[in-house]
C-alpha cells in the first residue's frame, strides 16, 4: 500500500474497496495497479494489486506476501529485513 501515485504504472479503480486502519483511524484504498520494488542493487521485480491508499501517509509491504508472490525468502534482522531469491 502507499500514497505516492507517481510509484503506479497505470492505476484502475478498485471495485471493492477496501478499509485499512492505521493508528486510530481508518483510510479507503480507490484504486489498484503495478508498482516496481528496487533493491540497492538496481534489481527490480514488479509488484502486481498494490493498494493506492490517498490518506495512508506511508508506504506499508507484506513479507509474507513477498515471498509467497515471488518465490523469495525473507529474513528478519534487528532493523530491516532480507530478501533473497530462493533457488
Amino acid at each position: 500500500m502507499t500514497n505516492e501515485p507517481s510509484l503506479f504504472k497505470g492505476l484502475r479503480e478498485v471495485i471493492a474497496k477496501s478499509y485499512i486502519k492505521v493508528g486510530g483511524s481508518f483510510s479507503q484504498s480507490v484504486e489498484t495497479g503495478i508498482v516496481a520494488l528496487q533493491d540497492r542493487y538496481g534489481n527490480k521485480r514488479l509488484l502486481s494489486l498494490v493498494l493506492y491508499v490517498p490518506s495512508l501517509g506511508i508506504n506499508l509491504i507484506s513479507r509474507q506476501r513477498l515471498c509467497l508472490d515471488y518465490t523469495i525468502l525473507g529474513i528478519i534482522l534487528p532493523t530491516s529485513f532480507l530478501l533473497v531469491n530462493r533457488l
